[in-house]
């Protein structure tokens, strides 16, 4: 043992003194390595940070020979010992040794391919989509994905690679799907270093669930899923068709949507890795994961919706943040007040109704309060006839209106104690929905005569009111 441990650092030293680096691994083999002097010496396999080698030495005399640049290289697995190929010389693995030989030759192979230096710190990237995987796979990673940029999904697939080049004959190892914020690929190494990699189109995935293992494609790219991660690649569908930062925006809207703490804390990170290509509405987004207190709500939104609006026609983008980020509705009120805010004619008033229509629709569709909704209802009624869309508004209107309870006596009496004259009583809600509408169909002279009769009735007790609506609705059986 004795002198087989000092041919090893014979062959190491003399590795080093040609200039080849630091040796990882060292690995004994069987054969012949003949040395310039005629000596036979061990022969061992060495793995530094610049490739692999076979290398022997005695003393001061020492052979080197480069197995990354031999033709043919070639491993075998054998019952008895694998063998070693490396142009004319073949080695024989003792038996026992195999998998360190092995280990050897792709940690070589990885490290001399390596875009980034590979450091024994590993990354160990972690998240909702992201699955162990092995050393080697990570040491792929170190070596071809930039450190600051995170890694949003890594999946197991259940479809093998296939190597262009392999030095072990039917290599094989499943491919892995990973996605960060400048990738789409997938990746393959097999346990002696032979790697395959596919970049993905800048499409969607697409998932067809199916018994067993999904089918997943993006554009002519198709694997399966494993048996138990077909739900995860639904997860991570939408971020291939992405880049950048938005690909990491939308990363962050799927890891909070689950509403756990880890996922919020994700979320929150990957914003922040934004910051040197910060969007207008990154704060709404941070702001929806951790609402602030309500004082802070407007300043914030006021300095978000400004930011945006110097940069979009209009306010989608502030629609598709309320249904992708499900702010709570303090937040998106604060919104849409300063989406409002400064609306000096019905062109700026337009500009926010994509997102009022959004926030009417969320109301609407979340409340079970047929007051809220109807206020909703008016509210975005009164934007439209603004900004120029009574039309719009008309249409809203109507079946809200029919909506409401009808009326009864208790209903148009006023409270104990009304003021009739300030126009206390009624029901406000038919009252302004009708005058919305009396608005919103044009003159109510001619055009509408049954929403004033309307009106008349929800205030029969205020003649103030009956004169005003009597002279709209000009002489005849009506205004009687």
């Amino acid at each position: 043992m004795g002198e087989i441990a000092a041919e090893a650092v014979d062959a190491c030293r003399h590795l080093q003194r040609a200039g080849h680096g630091t040796v990882h691994r060292c690995v004994p083999l069987k054969g012949e390595l003949v040395l310039p002097d005629g000596r036979p010496a061990a022969p061992w396999l060495c793995q530094t940070a610049q490739g692999v080698w076979i290398a022997g030495a005695q003393g001061e005399v020492g052979r080197v020979i480069d197995v990354l640049d031999a033709h043919p290289c070639a491993w075998e697995e054998r019952l008895l010992g694998d063998r070693l190929t490396v142009g004319l010389l073949v080695f024989s693995v003792p038996y026992g040794k195999g998998a360190d030989a092995r280990r050897a030759l792709a940690m070589g192979r990885l490290h001399k391919a390596a875009r980034h230096p590979i450091y024994a710190d590993l990354p160990h990237p972690q998240g909702p989509w992201v699955e162990e995987v092995s050393e080697l796979d990570r040491v792929w990673i170190a070596a071809h994905v930039d450190a600051d940029d995170p890694i949003l999904a890594l999946l197991h697939t259940g479809t093998p690679a296939s190597f262009s080049a392999p030095i072990a004959a039917g290599a094989r190892a499943p491919w892995r799907l990973l996605i960060t914020r400048d990738q789409a690929l997938l990746f393959a190494v097999s346990e002696v270093g032979d790697i395959a990699v596919r970049p993905l189109p800048g499409s969607a995935l697409e998932v067809v669930e199916q018994t067993g293992r999904n089918e997943v494609r993006c554009g002519d790219v198709v694997w399966l899923s494993t048996l138990g991660n077909g739900g995860r690649h639904l997860w991570v569908a939408t971020l291939p068709g992405l880049g950048g930062a938005d690909r990491l925006r939308e990363a962050a809207r799927l890891a909070s949507r689950p509403g756990t703490r880890a996922g919020i804390d994700l979320a929150d990170r990957l914003l922040q890795g934004l910051r040197a290509e910060a969007g207008p509405l990154d704060p709404l987004c941070a702001a929806a994961l951790r609402p602030p207190p309500e004082a802070e709500l407007a300043p914030l939104a006021q300095a978000a919706v400004a930011a945006l609006k110097a940069t979009s026609a209009d306010s989608g983008p502030l629609a598709d943040w309320l249904s992708g980020w499900s702010p709570p509705l303090p937040l998106a009120r604060a919104a849409l007040a300063a989406a409002l805010d400064g609306a000096d004619g019905p062109a700026a008033a337009a500009w926010a109704l994509p997102f009022h229509r959004a926030l009417r629709n969320r109301v609407v569709g979340e409340s079970d309060d047929r007051f809220e909704r109807t206020e909703a209802d008016i509210a975005l009624a009164e934007h439209l006839i603004y900004a120029g869309l009574p039309a719009e508004a008309a249409r809203l209107l109507e079946p809200r209106l029919q909506s409401l309870p009808d009326e009864d006596l208790n209903a148009v009496l006023p409270p104990p104690g009304a003021d009739l004259t300030a126009g206390e009583g009624g029901q406000p809600a038919h009252i302004r929905v009708l005058e919305l509408l009396v608005i919103a169909r044009g003159d109510p002279a001619t055009a509408d005569l049954s929403a004033v009769a309307s009106l008349a009735r929800h205030q029969p007790l205020l003649a103030a009111r009956l004169d005003a609506l009597a002279a709209a609705a000009g002489g005849g059986e009506l205004s009687a």
